[in-house]
């Protein structure tokens, strides 16, 4: 079984699974790691976890997540890949979100707008 990925904020520029990650690369704030993958950039102050928002469950996080998709600006909001930008999204919200948690959203609010 594999272990399971937390979010971690970036504290210094680092590259996984072939990209950059660093506190002033604009949605590339935050990374998805296990705790393997974590322990020695945590050591070398590299990464931090990153405090969970625990004043809302995991379902509502995800249904406001999911509406604010629809509030983005096509033209500002998204990546050159066509994904939301994270720090807006985390802006528009008013709280941490991870890069995992605004795929999903976008990917939900996709699938329920075709």
């Amino acid at each position: 079984m594999s272990e399971e990925k937390q979010t971690y904020n970036v504290l210094s520029s680092l590259r996984h699974d072939g990209e950059v990650y660093g506190p002033d690369i604009e949605d590339m704030e935050t990374v998805e790691l296990t705790k393997t993958e974590a322990a020695p950039l945590e050591k070398l102050k590299v990464v931090e976890l990153a405090e969970p928002d625990e004043s809302m469950s995991d379902e509502d996080r995800a249904g406001i997540l999911r509406e604010t998709m629809a509030l983005l600006d096509p033209e500002t909001d998204f990546t050159k890949a066509g994904n939301p930008k994270q720090k807006v999204v985390t802006e528009v919200v008013g709280f941490e979100v991870s890069a995992a948690e605004v795929l999903a959203a976008w990917e939900t609010h996709q699938s329920s707008t075709e």
